[in-house]
């Protein structure tokens, strides 16, 4: 009887600690994002985080309200951090600078991805240790081997047409790198300044007709225009090169640099580490890796043969 008495004892002893144990905290991850171009890293994240144990509605919480420009850019980011979220996310570099901005004076950390010149726009002290709470994933370095690809796919190559927007700093890194590659190359470089979608719909409907190529700059404003810059690429036959896969499959004939989900899956990783308690700003700025994608139904339409060492060097190849 004794022990009958204790044992219930001991259960509703057990029952009422496990009332009183506070429910595992919800992590909130705020993201802030200036071009649709961005939700491969986005979906990229939520992968890499799930495959670390948090899931989304369970012990995880993503606050996104899409795409922003703009004021509108730093309004988000502001509004994130007054719903006191533990980590913000920045994409590309507006949202990566508008993310900086908002979190100044508070103690929370920032990730960011994919930037171009993290330590030159001034969100990191040094690619090594980065500081001021902030981290992330660096790409740009690809721009050089991109034009390389396109002009061993396409050797009588002369003159590219690459439109680019100079109030995006990493846009503006990486077309220097593109200038750089193409005087070594000895191309001629045609680089209208777009600072809006209709300023892009000008540059692609004024394109001279002495452009053998287009080549897609690496900022946010371009990307999201993907659509356009295939269908002038069919419409005046000129071969289309751009930086991901998803882009490949949409028609562009070929594609090198990061691949945004995978991006989006090495931020992943740095958040862990950031929500497990590392400092966001000791923890080195990474480099993202980079990969070829072919289309060879675009390159028969374009009368293209891609040589069989180009194909061996892809990552896929859309056939």
């Amino acid at each position: 009887m004794k022990k009958a008495i204790f044992l219930l004892l001991a259960t509703l002893l057990t029952i009422n600690l496990s009332a009183c144990k506070p429910a595992p905290k919800t992590v909130v991850i705020g993201i802030v994002a200036p071009a649709s171009s961005m939700e491969a890293v986005i979906a990229g994240i939520k992968t890499g985080m799930a495959e670390y144990g948090y899931s989304e509605g369970d012990n995880i919480r993503y606050i996104y309200n899409g795409p922003k420009t703009g004021t509108a850019l730093a309004e988000e980011a502001n509004a994130l951090v007054a719903q006191d979220v533990d980590l913000l996310v920045g994409l590309a570099t507006p949202g990566a600078l508008a993310a900086q901005k908002a979190v100044a004076g508070t103690n929370i950390p920032v990730v960011y991805a994919p930037i171009s010149d993290p330590v030159g726009v001034g969100l990191a002290n040094s690619i090594t240790v980065p500081g001021n709470n902030m981290t992330g994933v660096k790409s740009a370095d690809f721009v050089p081997k991109e034009l390389e690809w396109l002009l061993f796919l396409v050797p009588e190559i002369k003159t590219v047409y690459a439109p680019y927007n100079p109030d995006d700093g990493g846009a503006v890194y990486g077309h220097n790198l593109l200038v750089e590659a193409a005087e070594k190359l000895q191309l001629t470089l045609i680089e209208p300044e777009i600072h809006s979608p209709e300023d892009i719909t000008k540059a692609l409907e004024n394109i001279p007709p002495d452009v053998d190529a287009i080549f897609m700059e690496t900022d946010s404003l371009v990307l999201s225009h993907i659509d356009d810059f295939i269908a002038t690429s069919r419409e005046k036959k000129l071969p289309l090169s751009t930086i991901n896969l998803s882009r490949v499959e949409a028609g562009a004939l070929l594609a090198y640099g990061p691949e945004f989900n995978a991006v989006g899956q090495q931020v992943a990783r740095l958040i862990e580490l950031v929500i497990s308690g590392s400092d966001a700003g000791s923890l080195p700025v990474e480099d993202a890796n980079y990969y070829l994608y072919l289309n060879q139904k675009t390159a028969k339409e374009l009368g293209i043969s891609i040589p069989q060492e180009a194909l061996k060097a892809a990552e896929e190849i859309i056939r």
